[in-house]
């Protein structure tokens, strides 16, 4: 669905080539192959500053030097980024990509990475109910051009604004207590051990029968939304409970991990 791509800085001398990643797996080994690549292909030495912690800190990291490349997502750099609007044209969001990049950070994008739609992955999800017994997640390659084409036909299908959820802050009410909840939120997510206060700041809406969709910034948007809660349609019973608290240990061990 997504274009996967190098984004490349091109502000410092290359007397050595450092290659940013995000936190998640996939990420860490297409920033692997990056590294292994420039290695084998040329004399510099290659340092690795892996595990940066989503989008906007891999942005700000190549804005100001401290990485020389790092893979990107199109339909992420274009939304995340760049604040536009969704497309469905691989090729048109690559151009506008592209283009925007390059022009409003001095930023070159690398080709795709030979992603040709002609297979698709299948895997388990985050709330399995598999993974209340077993720490495992399991996936299935499947070389099918039909296959590929229907499946990512109903992705973006369900990803329709009449179709999915979507993320923003809880309605401000009442406002003082309403800042005073926020507050003690993003304390208690700072906090060395324990994520525990049950107030989230933001939550999940619907988008009501009617209504056009609208970015969660638009003054509109509780007119036309309603919240459905943080997990629709799931039952997450005690698992959240101790998923904040696994969360709040694995944060605080990020730095020596």
């Amino acid at each position: 669905m997504l274009l996967i791509l190098p984004i490349t800085s091109c502000q410092r001398p290359a007397n050595r080539i450092v290659v940013g990643c995000k936190n998640f797996t996939e990420q860490l080994i297409l920033g692997e192959m990056f590294a292994q690549v420039i290695e084998a292909r040329t004399h510099l030495p290659v340092e690795r500053r892996f595990y940066l912690a989503g989008t906007f800190l891999c942005q700000q990291a190549i804005l100001s030097g401290r990485i020389d490349l790092y893979p990107e997502y199109t339909g992420t750099a274009l939304t995340a980024v760049l604040k536009q609007q969704p497309n469905s044209d691989k090729q048109e969001v690559y151009r506008r990509v592209r283009d925007a990049y390059e022009t409003k950070f001095s930023l070159k994008l690398g080709p795709p990475l030979g992603f040709d739609d002609t297979f698709a992955m299948v895997g388990t999800h985050n709330f399995d109910p598999r993974s209340d017994h077993y720490n495992t997640e399991s996936g299935v390659i499947i070389y099918d051009k039909r296959f590929s084409d229907r499946l990512r036909d109903s992705i973006m299908q369900d990803t329709e604004p009449g179709n999915a959820w979507v993320i923003g802050p809880r309605e401000k009410k009442i406002p003082v207590l309403s800042s005073v909840n926020e507050f003690i939120g993003d304390v208690s997510e700072r906090l060395p051990f324990f994520d525990l206060w049950p107030f989230r700041y933001a939550t999940s809406y619907e988008l009501k029968p009617g209504c056009i969709p609208m970015r969660w910034t638009d003054p509109r948007f509780f007119e036309c939304y309603e919240p459905v809660g943080d997990f629709p349609e799931v039952d997450v019973s005690l698992k959240l409970i101790y998923t904040r608290m696994i969360t709040a240990f694995g944060s605080s061990a990020a730095g020596i991990l």
